[in-house]
């Protein structure tokens, strides 16, 4: 599906850069570029089969961005490009994201996308569009990165501040395909409320997929709700996360009867020193608390702590991030994690 995603977009982004009479229409092209060095420090556990990752110097992000639209009811867009991403898209160049939407009115829209949906605000935000440096730990237990299907979404203002916003997916599974009635179904809702920044979330998603590669299909659940605070130069935002179905490492449990419980909090404030368009430096704290296998006897979680700044260069064009990420505990019989330190210089046009 995404190759053909790719192919009219293709048609369509040519076609109207290179017409008569549809300047109005030609496609908005943007560029982002994320560089980084990432630091650990910490030992190797043999016994859990746990090596620190090597230091490095890379590109997390270089991505070329199309948006457009035919008339005013057909939208599109795509993303390519190379990106290191830890939760699912690997290395090397790629179709990132890809999406050609039928918008009749201001408050609808529906078609076929690859990308982020609404399963909650961290999920639903591009991985360099967050807070901290990553997302949290758990992201990939709960879904995806980008997956591909079918949405429906209405988003409608009710008054200036009050809003709703709901959103539903029909999507290939986590292994990319609907092969056997194969999918992940998802509803999201955000609720937007009188208090100017405050918004709530909600999602639930079915699954059916083979967790364990066996060619064994099980069905498995996740739900999620969280709040979400942005007014003020004050960034704060907290979600919990319910999950059930996943790969199970855990002697004696199956996949599709494995539970987990996630949970995360960060917060942040913007001090502003130029205005603002201008120079401002952001510092930020996230704590992280994951039950890798709430319904297994034993203790299961892992906790962590992420502190940092995100120093703004230009409000629209250029900061650098400094991220320190901190496994605060972990279950018995594992290994501590490496802490890990993250200097990224990210920019845009």
């Amino acid at each position: 599906m995404k190759n053909i995603l790719l192919a009219v977009i293709t048609i369509l982004t040519v076609s109207i850069a290179f017409s008569e009479g549809l300047e109005d229409y030609r496609p908005e092209i943007h560029a982002e570029i994320a560089l980084q060095y990432e630091y650990y420090h910490g030992e190797d556990a043999p016994d859990y089969y746990y090596t620190v990752p090597d230091n490095v110097l890379d590109v997390r992000n270089a991505t070329i961005k199309i948006v457009g639209h035919i008339t005013d009811i057909f939208h599109y867009n795509a993303e390519m490009g190379v990106s290191k991403c830890p939760f699912g898209l690997g290395s090397g160049m790629k179709l990132l994201e890809a999406g050609v939407l039928f918008k009749p009115v201001k408050f609808f829209k529906a078609g076929i996308q690859k990308g982020h949906i609404l399963r909650g605000f961290e999920l639903r935000e591009c991985c360099l569009d967050v807070l901290t440096a990553e997302k949290p730990k758990f992201a990939t237990a709960v879904s995806v990165c980008h997956p591909t299907g079918i949405i429906i979404n209405f988003d409608h203002s009710f008054t200036e501040n009050t809003g709703l916003e709901t959103e539903f997916a029909y999507m290939n599974d986590p292994t990319g395909t609907l092969k056997d009635g194969r999918h992940d179904i998802n509803i999201g809702t955000i609720i937007r409320t009188p208090l100017p920044g405050l918004s709530a979330s909600f999602f639930y998603t079915r699954i059916k997929t083979d967790f364990e590669s066996d060619e064994t299909l099980e069905k498995g659940w996740r739900s999620g709700f969280g709040v979400d605070y942005d007014n003020y130069n004050i960034l704060a935002r907290s979600e919990y996360y319910l999950i059930k179905g996943f790969t199970s490492d855990f002697e004696g449990a199956s996949s599709s009867d494995l539970e987990m419980r996630a949970f995360y909090i960060q917060g942040g404030y913007r001090i502003r020193f130029m205005g603002d368009d201008g120079f401002y430096v952001l510092p930020y704290g996230m704590y992280q608390w994951w039950d890798k296998g709430s319904n297994v006897p034993g203790d299961h979680r892992a906790t962590y702590l992420v502190i940092g700044a995100n120093i703004g260069l230009s409000s629209h064009v250029a900061f650098v991030r400094i991220d320190y990420d901190r496994q605060l505990s972990h279950p018995v019989n594992t290994a501590e994690e490496a802490d890990r330190l993250i200097i990224r210089l990210q920019t845009g046009i």
